[in-house]
């Protein structure tokens, strides 16, 4: 009887002996082409071979140019479910254009030019296989023997002599010259429409992304002279070819092939449209109000649609419609922030996509600190004789620490101009997470009109805007400087009621008044008197 471990023993060394022979049948990938010489002529469509056996998930890469360090790489492919594929971004550079098509694994050039002569290599990634094709263009289809008359014509010299020679014209127009005969054997020979021209791409139009290169042919048939290039009118090259590296945007429009003698002139029209996207910032550095609204806004130009995307600190920003709103006018792509604050300052960065490409700009969102948010003063004694001593309190809004404030004030109809005064870190103090409060007093003539201004300073050395001026006006009294300074109350300030009686003495009035006062002669001086 069979034991089932015999059995289970049987089946894996079935499955090794199949996994083995599979590994040996794949094996590694080989180029079963062998190395060419194309001899092909200007026109023509041919298609440099490359078969590999066991390519797996390995790359084939096409390259032409003779010198190892400097060849220029072409094609990628590689199998994808089976099939060659080609990676996007050679889609877009080579095969968009028509100039190079896939077929298999091998190149095919359309249209041959003579610009494409050379050697091209195939080579196989990780195994150090590769073969080299040799690609030798002819650009005229004629014999030897063959030359050109006068007007551009071929002919063989070695079966007759040329027939149409400017000399024998001569001498016929002579004898005569109203001959219809002589003139129709001519006629020919300037007619544009014998001279065919054939283009590459046939299409004539053009579309490529900005730093690409572009190629344009041109071939006139049958004859000699090179045609000439124009853009907007104006010559840019000679010969049947015209070749754009790099192409920028402004090298987009139309192109013209024109072929012409003294008899005639032909032409070809070819429209080049180049792709691009440009994102600049409106504002690199947007200075907003703390705790106030900001707009963000870059300018997108080129290629359209596009989709854009807003990134703060390298992190995506999620609009809510609410703090954080997403919106457009034309080209112009807005961030519209409802609150500037310590957790959405920094650097932003608008990333635009589309067909052509992508770009980006940044930009940075710094607070400011706010103007001021209050305003208070009030009368203490003064040492200066007819002044007022004016003690401010002035309040702002900041998002980074505000480290100094600097007031400007001056006296309505005053032709001195503005004075200032500068409060450091000892006279400023943060009173909330987001408010700060600056105190300081000067001397002021009483019962005048003052104008007043301050500007904050952050840490950072940015400051608040300038506002407005704002009013005030100073009491009437002045306060008297004397052995026992009296108290001047603001006409707003609380100031006690004492009741007189007719039977209190005098002197012990006086007394009463002076001691209820004593505490706010202590909180007065106390400050000033302390060491």
């Amino acid at each position: 009887m069979v034991s089932w471990t015999a059995v289970v023993r049987v089946l894996v060394t079935l499955a090794v002996i199949g996994y083995t022979n599979a590994q040996r049948g794949r094996g590694k990938p080989s180029i079963v082409t062998e190395s060419q010489t194309f001899n092909i002529r200007a026109g023509d469509s041919v298609t440099l071979p490359c078969e590999v056996n066991n390519m797996g998930r390995r790359s084939l890469f096409w390259f032409k140019g003779e010198d190892r360090r400097n060849r220029e790489l072409l094609l990628q492919v590689k199998y994808v479910q089976g099939r060659p594929s080609v990676p996007a971004s050679f889609v877009s550079k080579y095969l968009n254009t028509g100039k190079y098509a896939l077929d298999g694994t091998g190149l095919n050039l359309p249209i041959v030019e003579p610009i494409d002569a050379g050697e091209y290599t195939c080579s196989v990634s990780w195994v150090r296989q590769s073969i080299k094709h040799t690609l030798n263009v002819y650009e005229d289809d004629y014999t030897d023997g063959d030359t050109y008359d006068d007007y551009g014509y071929m002919y063989n010299s070695e079966d007759e002599t040329n027939p149409w020679s400017k000399e024998d014209e001569e001498e016929e127009e002579v004898e005569s010259e109203d001959d219809t005969d002589f003139r129709g054997r001519y006629d020919h020979r300037w007619r544009q429409e014998d001279f065919g021209i054939d283009t590459f791409p046939e299409s004539r139009e053009v579309v490529v992304s900005e730093g690409s290169n572009v190629t344009l042919t041109c071939r006139v048939r049958g004859y000699q002279n090179d045609p000439i290039w124009l853009h907007l009118g104006n010559q840019v090259a000679e010969g049947s070819v015209l070749q754009l590296a790099q192409v920028h945007r402004s090298q987009a429009g139309e192109y013209m092939c024109q072929v012409q003698n003294q008899h005639f002139q032909n032409n070809s029209t070819f429209q080049v449209h180049i792709l691009y996207l440009e994102v600049n910032a409106e504002v690199s550095t947007v200075e907003a109000a703390s705790f106030g609204p900001a707009e963000l806004a870059c300018v997108i130009s080129g290629s359209h649609p596009v989709q854009v995307e807003w990134f703060h600190n390298g992190e995506f920003v999620q609009p809510d419609n609410v703090t954080l709103r997403l919106h457009s006018e034309g080209q112009r792509f807005l961030l519209q922030i409802a609150e500037v604050n310590e957790q959405n300052v920094g650097r932003y960065e608008c990333r635009a996509y589309s067909d052509s490409g992508r770009s980006m700009a940044q930009m940075d969102l710094v607070p400011l600190p706010s103007g001021m948010m209050s305003f208070d003063f009030k009368s203490i004694p003064s040492q200066v004789p007819g002044k007022l001593t004016i003690q401010f309190s002035l309040e702002f809004d900041s998002v980074d620490m505000i480290q100094s404030v600097e007031i400007y004030y001056t006296k309505a109809e005053s032709e001195h101009g503005w004075e200032r005064s500068t409060l450091g870190q000892d006279n400023v103090f943060k009173i909330t997470e987001r408010s700060y409060r600056a105190e300081q007093m000067i001397d002021l003539d009483p019962d005048s009109e003052y104008y007043i201004q301050a500007k904050p300073f952050t840490v950072t050395g940015r400051s608040g805007p300038y506002e407005a001026p704002r009013t005030f006006h100073t009491p009437v009294e002045e306060v008297i400087v004397s052995e026992a300074p009296q108290i001047h109350y603001a006409e707003y300030d609380y100031q006690p009621q004492q009741k007189e009686e007719k039977s209190t003495p005098n002197w012990l009035k006086k007394t009463l008044i002076i001691t209820s006062r004593l505490p706010i002669l202590y909180r007065v001086f106390g400050n000033r008197l302390a060491p």
